[in-house]
């Protein structure tokens, strides 16, 4: 004779478990929008309109566009982004809708998909660590902004990794002594050798 109670707890363990899945909303909110091919966006908020709950982006082509979800209407806990052939561009965390911590951003598919810029944000701080990666993976250059424009000591990188300049700048301008490297490491009057990113 079949025994009720397993299958019952077995069925009860698969519905809740659909009922918390990503795109179910935290009690309060309601699931707006429609995920493909209904639509191409997803999103839970309050009835006075405020985001709050999983959100949900997709390209045309159904593959994901952005994932993250809302606080209170402002961005929380980890993001991501993705590019239209499904890659990841930008991953990072969100506290009360202010980038902290390490954010990264790949290079497309096509180029590798490696890193391409890493960036380290702090909440009640405008000022950025970062440093940029070649499509190879070798780092490219490194520095500082504040308030999005440079600031403070910048250092860039020949394809071999050895430093071809190192300077500094204060409020986005070039202050100060700037030094130039040929790619033997021996100081150059000029900037020499290909500085392009990729």
């Amino acid at each position: 004779m079949m025994r009720i109670g397993p299958v019952l707890a077995v069925l009860f363990v698969a519905v809740a478990g659909c009922h918390r899945s990503p795109a179910d909303c935290p009690s309060g909110a309601q699931l707006h929008g429609n995920k493909p091919p209904d639509g191409q966006l997803q999103w839970c908020a309050r009835s006075d309109g405020v985001k709050n709950g999983p959100w949900r982006e997709w390209h045309a082509n159904g593959n994901a566009k952005s994932v993250g979800t809302y606080v209170d209407g402002k961005m929380e806990g980890k993001w991501q982004t993705f590019s239209e052939d499904g890659s990841l561009k930008t991953e990072g965390v969100y506290t009360g809708g202010l980038k902290d911590g390490v954010w990264t951003q790949y290079y497309d598919k096509g180029e590798g998909g490696t890193k391409n810029r890493v960036e380290e944000h702090h909440v009640g701080s405008s000022e950025v660590k970062w440093t940029a990666y070649r499509s190879s993976g070798a780092k490219w250059a490194e520095g500082t902004e504040l308030g999005s424009q440079p600031n403070g000591p910048y250092t860039e990188y020949h394809s071999d990794g050895k430093v071809a300049v190192k300077g500094n700048y204060a409020a986005g301008a070039k202050i100060g002594e700037w030094s130039y490297f040929d790619k033997d490491g021996k100081p150059s009057s000029t900037p020499t050798g290909s500085f392009d990113q990729r």
